[in-house]
């Protein structure tokens, strides 16, 4: 890697080269190597490596078909870059991960593999932009190699054209060493998630849960409410479960809970759908009511039919949740 040579690690690191089928369909990536991974130049060795192993077996995977890597070759450490200067691990980190992108992507611009699962949160932001791995675990994300390289090289994508037959899907999970730091529970949920990579890489086609959002600044809102009350209509008259959730914000001195979003998924259709109350306004830094009278009786209306369907309901809070809600319809 030519980078190497701008790197604070070149004299002491240990490079760790990925490895692995160079045509696997699944790749599987961390974000740097530990102790062990140095001491036998091989990704994946340590602890968190025999954990892995031992998940890729329960999931019927054999480790040969993989193109297994991480985003930095080298183990972040501290380190004297001139005198009375020193970088912190995180610091070297960053520099790790600034110098190593480049072949990063290359690597699997090459393999272009179908499914990466992405070991903790710094992959999953190298290639979607995206960190927070605990709000993220299993949800699958969409990306373009081939776009995510010319962006990086520098080049126009401004009419890029998406191929369907190169899109890759991106499987952030918790990293191993996450289980082994007390989080046994874990162990199932990866095996699981694993199962499911494999079964897209082998061509699956993989169930996406889509989001209908219902908000005054949407285009077509108009068009958007229509959309959104057929599927209630036709989820309330198959008699599906729904899962409801409700969003509030503290505002004023009294710290009373305004209504903000209200949500509500069926499972069965993957889908679900949010309706904005109300809405941030840069303007006054607050959140502002911007139905129009006709919008807001239409919402309105969503917002009755689901609360007093006979349909079963799962509710994230009941205990906050259902008083909200009554407070709602007691103002209405």
């Amino acid at each position: 890697n030519p980078a190497c040579s701008k790197c604070p690690l070149r004299f002491e690191g240990i490079c760790v080269q990925s490895e692995g089928n160079v045509q696997a369909k699944l790749a599987v990536v961390g974000m740097h190597p530990g102790y062990k991974e140095e001491q036998l130049r091989r990704p994946f060795v340590g602890p968190s490596g025999r954990l892995f192993d031992r998940i890729l077996r329960e999931a019927g995977i054999d480790r040969k078909d993989l193109f297994v890597g991480n985003v930095g070759n080298c183990k972040p450490k501290e380190i004297q870059v001139a005198p009375d200067v020193w970088l912190t691990k995180k610091e070297a980190e960053e520099r790790i991960v600034k110098n190593c992108k480049t072949r990063f992507y290359q690597e699997l611009h090459h393999v272009h593999p179908r499914v990466i699962v992405a070991f903790g949160g710094l992959p999953l932001e190298v290639l979607t932009g995206k960190r927070s791995i605990t709000k993220r675990h299993g949800a699958l994300h969409i990306v373009d190699l081939d776009r995510i390289l010319a962006m990086h090289e520098g080049m126009d994508v401004g009419n890029w054209v998406f191929r369907e037959d190169r899109m890759t899907y991106v499987l952030p999970v918790f990293h191993p060493a996450y289980l082994l730091r007390g989080k046994p529970q874990f162990h199932p949920i990866l095996v699981q998630k694993f199962k499911r990579a494999k079964a897209i890489a082998a061509g699956e086609q993989p169930a996406l849960f889509r989001e209908i959002l219902v908000a005054p600044h949407v285009r077509d809102v108009d068009m958007v409410l229509d959309l959104a009350e057929a599927h209630t209509d036709r989820w309330l008259a198959e008699n599906r479960p729904l899962g409801v959730d409700v969003e509030a914000t503290m505002e004023g001195g009294s710290r009373k809970a305004a209504f903000t979003v209200f949500g509500y998924s069926s499972e069965h259709y993957r889908t679900g759908i949010a309706i904005s109350i109300l809405e941030w306004c840069e303007d006054s830094q607050s959140y502002k009511f911007t139905w129009n009278r006709e919008q807001w009786v239409r919402v309105r209306r969503l917002i009755e039919k689901v609360m007093l369907s006979q349909n079963s309901k799962c509710y994230h809070n009941f205990g906050y949740d259902v008083p909200l809600l009554r407070r709602f319809f007691d103002h209405l």
